[in-house]
C-alpha cells in the first residue's frame, strides 16, 4: 500500500516556490501554493526563508494544520547578517546569503521523481533566476502587487532613460503605454528609486509572471499586456492574473474581538488597522548637512532593557550617516530600565555619542537631530510637556509602517470618538527601534494603548470601541457581518482582503505603491481618501468626516454597491471557468505535458 501511494505521488507534477521573509510576502504565494495543490492535483515544495522571520510568519508555515499534505515546506538554512539596515536592505541582504544554499536545495529536488516544472519567487529573490536556469528549471515571478504597479515596472527602465534619471522633469502624470496615467505625487519619492532598475530588467528573463489580480479589477492594465506594442514587442513575460488570492479565515480562531463584533449591529463597525510592515518616511525631510530637524517622539515597549534603547539610537544613525551628534530627552520621571541600567548612561555609549538631555527647540541648518524618548511612567501624549509646555510628538510627524506618528495618532483618535461610530483599532504604538516598523515582528505582542492616546479615550468610547496594540485576525473581522468600512493604509494583500469580503475602504496610504493604489480604488468607487492638511496630517474633523460617509451617508451607500458587484466579479473570476482559475488550470496543463508559456 506504501509503494503504491509513493508511485502516485511520484506522478504529481513537482513546482518548487520561493519567499522573502514577511507575512505580506508569504502569505500570497503560500495561498497560490494550496490552489496548486488542492485544485489542480501538484505537488509543492515551499522553499522558506526563516532568518528574523516574523512570528506570523512561522505561525503560518511551521505546524499548520490547514496546509494539504503535498505542500511540503522546506526551511533554508539560518544566515548571519547586519541587524542595523532598513528594511529593504536587510531582506536583500538576508535573501542574498540565504540563496547561498539554493544550488544544492534544487539539485535536490530536481534529481527526485518527478523533475522540477518550475520555480516560482517573489520580487526580492529574482537572483535565484540565474540558479534555476543551470538546473534548467523554468523561473516564474510572482508579484504581491497590483497589475499597474507591474506595468510601471516594466516601463521603468524606459520612463528613467528618457528623463536621464531625473524625475523631476516628470510633469504631472506617467502615461504607460496602454494604460491609465500614474500621478507622479503617488509615485516619489518612494516608487521611482533608481535601486529598483536592476529588478526591472531582469524582468523580461523569467518564463511567465503571476499577479494577484483579476481582469474585473484591472482591465485596462491586463489588456495593455496582451495587446499594447510595446510590451508585445518588449517581449514581457506572459503575464498570469491569478487573483484574488487571499488568506483563508482560521476555522478555530478564538478571539475577544470576535466575540466584541458578535454584539454589534450588522454594518454597522469601522475597522481601522495599517497593515504590519514597512519603512519610515520623513514627509521630504532628509538627513544631511543643511537640512532642517525638529525632533523626533520615539514611544518604546515599557520593560525594555537599556541595549535596546541603545539600539534605537543606533538605528537611526545608521540611516542618516550626516549625522554629527544626538540629543535624547527623556520625558518621563523614570530613568531606569528593564534591567536596571540607566538608560541615559547607555545612550552615551552610542556612536556619535548622545548628549545631555537638552530643550527640544527646533533648529534650523544643523546637521543634528533630537530623539524624545519616552519610558516607563512617562507622560501620556497630548499632554503638557514640562520642559515646553507643548504636546509630545507633535513637531516632527514621522509615518512608520504599520504605525502613524504620535500627533496623526491622536488626531484619529479624536476623530474616532466624534465620529459617534463604532470601531475596532489596531493601534500599533509609534515606532523607531527598528526602520522596519512592525515588519519583522507581525504577530508580536505590543504595548498597552493607553499610554499613547488621548486622555480619558478608552472611557469615552468604552461600549462603541475597542482598541486593540497587538494583533487582529484580519479575515475573520472584515468577513464579520458587523464590519462595514476598513480604514487601510491600501497594501494590495489588504486591499484584496477588503474586497473579497465586500467592505468599503477609507484609503489611507502611508509609503511606497500604496498612493498609487488608493487613488485606484477612490476612482473604482470602492473606497473614500480624507484630505490631509499642509503639514501632512489629517485632521480629526476630516475623519469624522470620513467614517460618518462609510457608515451611514448616500456615498457610503453607493461605495458599498460598487464594492458588492466587485466582489461578486472577484468570486466570478476564481469560479469554475472564471478568468483567473481558468488562466492557471491552463497553465498547469501546460506544465503537465511538458510545455510551458
Amino acid at each position: 500500500m506504501v509503494m503504491a501511494v509513493d508511485e502516485e505521488h511520484t506522478q504529481k507534477p513537482h513546482v518548487a516556490m520561493l519567499s522573502s521573509p514577511g507575512v505580506g510576502h508569504v502569505t500570497p504565494l503560500l495561498e497560490l501554493a494550496k490552489r496548486l495543490v488542492v485544485d489542480l492535483g501538484f505537488q509543492v515544495s515551499f522553499l522558506a526563508i526563516t532568518t528574523d522571520a516574523p512570528p506570523a510568519q512561522l505561525q503560518l508555515l511551521n505546524n499548520n494544520p490547514t496546509l494539504p499534505s503535498d505542500l511540503h515546506v522546506i526551511h533554508l538554512p539560518h544566515v548571519d547578517v547586519s541587524s542595523n539596515d532598513v528594511i529593504a536592505i536587510r531582506i536583500v541582504q538576508i535573501v542574498r546569503e540565504s540563496l547561498r544554499s539554493l544550488p544544492s536545495v534544487l539539485t535536490n529536488l530536481h534529481s527526485h521523481k518527478p523533475p522540477l516544472k518550475a520555480l516560482i519567487v517573489d520580487p526580492f529573490c529574482i537572483e535565484a533566476l540565474e540558479t534555476a536556469a543551470d538546473h534548467s528549471i523554468p523561473t516564474y515571478l510572482f508579484l504581491t502587487a497590483s497589475a499597474s504597479f507591474l506595468a510601471l515596472t516594466i516601463y521603468f527602465p524606459t520612463l528613467h532613460a528618457d528623463v536621464k534619471g531625473d524625475y523631476g522633469k516628470i510633469k504631472e502624470s506617467v502615461f504607460l503605454p496602454g494604460c491609465m496615467p500614474l500621478w507622479v505625487d503617488d509615485l516619489l519619492p518612494d516608487v521611482l528609486i533608481p535601486e529598483v532598475l536592476p529588478l526591472c530588467n531582469r524582468i523580461p528573463l523569467v518564463k511567465g509572471i503571476f499577479v494577484n489580480t483579476w481582469e474585473e479589477i484591472e482591465p485596462v492594465t491586463l489588456s495593455a499586456f496582451r495587446n499594447h506594442p510595446f510590451f508585445v514587442n518588449l517581449p514581457t513575460p506572459t503575464i498570469h492574473s491569478i487573483g484574488p488570492l487571499t488568506k483563508d479565515k482560521d476555522a478555530d480562531v478564538e478571539s475577544e474581538l470576535l466575540k466584541w463584533l458578535d454584539k454589534q449591529p450588522c454594518d454597522s463597525v469601522v475597522y481601522v488597522s495599517f497593515g504590519s510592515g514597512g519603512k519610515v518616511t520623513r514627509n521630504a525631510e532628509r538627513c544631511g548637512t543643511g537640512t532642517r530637524y525638529g525632533y523626533v517622539s520615539i514611544l518604546l515597549s515599557v520593560g525594555l532593557s537599556s541595549y535596546g534603547f541603545k539600539s534605537t539610537v543606533e538605528q537611526v544613525t545608521n540611516s542618516c550617516p550626516d549625522l554629527r551628534s544626538i540629543t535624547v530627552i527623556i520625558t518621563g520621571v523614570e530613568d531606569r530600565s528593564r534591567d536596571g541600567a540607566s538608560v541615559s548612561q547607555a545612550l552615551r555609549q552610542t556612536s556619535p555619542p548622545c548628549s545631555e538631555p537638552q530643550s527640544r527647540r527646533r533648529r534650523q541648518g544643523a546637521s543634528s537631530l533630537c530623539l524624545a524618548i519616552r519610558i516607563a511612567n512617562a507622560p501620556r501624549l497630548g499632554s503638557s510637556d514640562p520642559e515646553r509646555g507643548s504636546p509630545v510628538g507633535a513637531a516632527f510627524p514621522v509615518t512608520l509602517g504599520g504605525t502613524l506618528s504620535a500627533e496623526q495618532m491622536m488626531e484619529l483618535a479624536h476623530g474616532l470618538e466624534l465620529s459617534g461610530k463604532r470601531f475596532l483599532w489596531v493601534a500599533r504604538p509609534p515606532r523607531a527601534d527598528d526602520a522596519s516598523g512592525s515588519f519583522f515582528e507581525a504577530g508580536v505582542d505590543g504595548a498597552l494603548t493607553a499610554s499613547y492616546l488621548p486622555d480619558g479615550f478608552s472611557e469615552r468610547t468604552r461600549g462603541a470601541g475597542l482598541v486593540t496594540a497587538t494583533w487582529a485576525p484580519q479575515v475573520a473581522v472584515l468577513s464579520h457581518p458587523s464590519v462595514c468600512g476598513f480604514v487601510t493604509h491600501c497594501g494590495w494583500n489588504s486591499v484584496m482582503e477588503s474586497v473579497v469580503h465586500g467592505v468599503v475602504m477609507v484609503a489611507w496610504p502611508l509609503y511606497a505603491e500604496q498612493k498609487m493604489n488608493a487613488r485606484a480604488l477612490v476612482e473604482m468607487g470602492v473606497a473614500v481618501r480624507p484630505e490631509a492638511g499642509g503639514d501632512g496630517v489629517v485632521g480629526r474633523a476630516e475623519v469624522e468626516r470620513v467614517v460618518r460617509m462609510v457608515v451611514e451617508g448616500e456615498e457610503g451607500k453607493e461605495m458599498r454597491r460598487s464594492t458588492r458587484e466587485m466582489q461578486r466579479s472577484a468570486v466570478d473570476a476564481l469560479g469554475g471557468g472564471g478568468s483567473s482559475s481558468g488562466g492557471l488550470s491552463r497553465l498547469g496543463k501546460e506544465w503537465r505535458d511538458g510545455s510551458t508559456s
